[in-house]
C-alpha cells in the first residue's frame, strides 16, 4: 500500500472514529445532564484539569518526538516507556497527597475524593500510550479508531447507569476510568502484535535528542494547559462550582469540532507533514487542502450552533441549563478562530520547531490570564469570561498565523483566501437559516431539526455553486 492509499485509509478511519465518538459523547452529556447538577460538572471539570496537567509530564512530549524522528531505536523506545510508567506512578502519588490542598484552594472539600479516585487513570494510561503513538506513526488508524469507539461506548453505559441510580459526580469519574482502561488495554493488546515489546530499561544518554525535543513540547503543553484552563480556574475560584458547570457545558459543546473534527485530519497530517518537512511546496499544497476541508466543515457548524443555541440547550440538556445559551453563542465565535489556528501546530511540529509553540503560548497565557482575571473581578459574569476568551483568541491568532507562515514556509495568502471564502459562505448560510427561522413557530425540538436541515442543505448548495472542489474529499492528500 503506497503513501496516498495509507493516508486516505487513515483519514477514513479517523472520520469514522470522530463521528462515532462525538455522537456518543454528546449523547452522554445529554443524558447525564438531566440527572446531574451544574456543581457535579464543575467538580469534574476541575478534576480533569488536574489530570490533564499530570498527563503532560507523564508523556514528556515524547509522543510527538517518536513520530517526528525518522529513525528511533528499540532501546530508545524502551527507555521512554519505562520513564512514562515511572512518572505516572509518581504523579498518582502526588495527586493523592495534594488532593486536599487543591480542594482547599477552590473551597470545596468534595474535590478531595473525586481527584483521588480519578487519579487511578494516571497509572493505567502509560501502559498503552507508546503503542498508540507507534500505530499513529505507521498510519494504522483503523485499530486506534476501533479502540476509541469501544472506550466511548462502554463509558456512556457506565455514566448513564450510575447517573440514573444517583451516583452524582462519580458517574462521570467511573466513566472516565472505564474509558481510560479500555483504550490503554486495547492499545497494549494491538500494539504487541505489530511492534516489539519494550523492556523496562532506561539509558538517559540515548534519550538526549528525544528529551530535548520533548522538553520544548512539554513546556509548550504546560503553558498551553494553563492558557486553556485559566478561565475555568478563575471561574472555579471566584464564581463558584455552579457557574463553572454551566461554562464547562457550553465550552464542551463548542470544543467538540476542534477536538474531534480537526484531529480527523491533523493527526494524519502531522505524520504526512513530517515525511515532507523539507519540501515547502508540498507542505503548502497539503496545508491548503487541510484548511479547505476543516474550515468548510467547522465554520458552518459553529455558526449553526450560534444560531440555535437556545434550542440546543433545551433539547440536549434541559431547562436548568438555559443560562448556558448566551455563553455558547460567544464561545462559538471563539471556536471559529481556534479551528482556523489549530492545524498550524502540525506544520510547526513537522518542522521540528516545538520551541515556537512554546514561546507563543507564553504570550498567550499572559494575555488570557490578564483578561480572565479582569473579567471575573470587574464584571463577575460568565458572559464577560466568554468575551475575554474571544478577545484573547483574536489577538493571539494574528501572531500565530504569522509564525506559521514564516517558519512553516507556507504560502499564506492562499490560506487566508480559503478561510475567508468559508466564512462568507457560512454567513450566507446563517442568513438563510435566520430568515426562514423567523417564520417557524413549532416546538423547540422540531425547530432545531428544521433549522439544522435548512442549514445543511443551504450550505451544500452554496458549496456546489461557489466552492465545488471542497466535495472532492477523497483527493485531499493526492498530487
Amino acid at each position: 500500500m503506497n503513501l496516498q492509499q495509507s493516508v486516505f485509509k487513515s483519514f477514513s478511519w479517523n472520520s469514522l472514529s470522530a463521528l462515532s465518538i462525538t455522537s456518543i459523547q454528546i449523547l452522554q452529556l445529554s443524558i447525564v445532564a438531566h440527572f446531574l447538577q451544574p456543581t457535579d460538572f464543575g467538580l469534574m471539570a476541575l478534576t480533569q484539569m488536574v489530570l490533564s496537567f499530570s498527563t503532560i509530564f507523564i508523556d514528556m512530549g515524547a509522543s510527538n518526538a517518536i513520530i517526528q524522528k525518522q529513525n528511533i531505536s528499540q532501546s530508545q523506545l524502551s527507555g521512554i516507556y519505562t520513564l512514562n510508567i515511572a512518572i505516572g506512578m509518581a504523579f498518582f502519588t502526588i495527586m493523592v497527597s495534594c488532593a486536599p490542598i487543591i480542594a482547599f484552594f477552590f473551597g470545596n472539600e468534595t474535590l478531595t475524593p473525586v481527584i483521588r479516585v480519578s487519579s487511578l487513570s494516571l497509572l493505567i494510561s502509560p501502559l498503552g500510550q507508546q503503542y498508540r503513538v507507534l500505530l499513529q506513526k505507521s498510519l494504522n488508524f483503523k485499530h486506534i479508531a476501533i479502540i476509541d469507539i469501544l472506550g466511548s461506548f462502554f463509558s456512556i453505559i457506565v455514566a448513564t447507569i450510575l447517573a440514573i441510580i444517583g451516583y452524582g459526580v462519580y458517574s462521570l469519574v467511573f466513566a472516565l476510568l472505564i474509558n481510560t482502561m479500555i483504550i490503554s488495554t486495547g492499545n497494549l493488546y494491538v500494539g504487541k502484535k505489530y511492534f516489539a515489546t519494550p523492556k523496562l530499561t532506561l539509558k538517559f544518554y540515548e534519550l538526549k535528542d528525544i528529551l530535548q525535543f520533548g522538553m520544548f513540547q512539554m513546556g509548550e503543553k504546560t503553558i498551553n494547559y494553563f492558557a486553556s484552563q485559566v478561565d475555568k480556574m478563575v471561574i472555579g475560584k471566584w464564581l463558584g462550582m455552579d457557574n463553572l458547570g454551566l461554562y464547562n457545558i457550553a465550552w464542551n459543546l463548542i470544543i467538540f469540532p476542534i477536538t474531534r473534527i480537526n484531529p480527523i485530519f491533523t493527526q494524519v497530517a502531522f505524520s504526512v507533514f513530517s515525511k515532507f518537512q523539507n519540501d515547502s511546496n508540498k507542505l503548502s499544497n497539503y496545508y491548503a487542502r487541510l484548511i479547505t476541508v476543516i474550515m468548510n466543515l467547522n465554520t458552518p457548524l459553529l455558526l449553526g450552533i450560534f444560531l440555535t443555541a437556545n434550542e440546543i440547550v433545551y433539547v440536549l440538556y434541559g431547562t436548568k441549563w438555559e443560562k448556558a445559551s448566551g455563553i455558547i453563542r460567544i464561545l462559538s465565535l471563539s471556536g471559529i478562530l481556534k479551528t482556523f489556528a489549530n492545524p498550524g501546530g502540525a506544520i510547526i511540529l513537522a518542522k521540528g520547531r516545538a520551541d515556537i509553540s512554546f514561546y507563543i503560548n507564553i504570550f498567550w497565557i499572559i494575555i488570557i490570564t490578564s483578561f480572565s482575571y479582569h473579567a471575573a473581578i470587574t464584571f463577575g459574569t460568565l458572559e464577560s469570561m466568554a468575551y475575554s476568551q474571544l478577545l484573547a483568541t483574536a489577538l493571539i491568532g494574528i501572531f500565530w498565523h504569522y509564525l506559521v507562515a514564516k517558519y512553516g514556509e507556507i504560502a499564506y495568502i492562499n490560506i487566508l483566501r480559503i478561510a475567508l471564502k468559508a466564512i462568507i459562505l457560512s454567513l450566507a448560510m446563517s442568513f438563510i437559516v435566520y430568515f426562514i427561522g423567523q417564520y417557524i413557530e413549532f416546538r423547540t425540538t422540531l425547530t432545531l431539526i428544521i433549522k439544522s436541515f435548512i442549514g445543511v442543505l443551504s450550505y451544500i448548495l452554496l458549496l456546489l455553486f461557489f466552492n465545488r472542489k471542497t466535495f472532492d474529499l477523497v483527493t485531499i492528500w493526492r498530487k
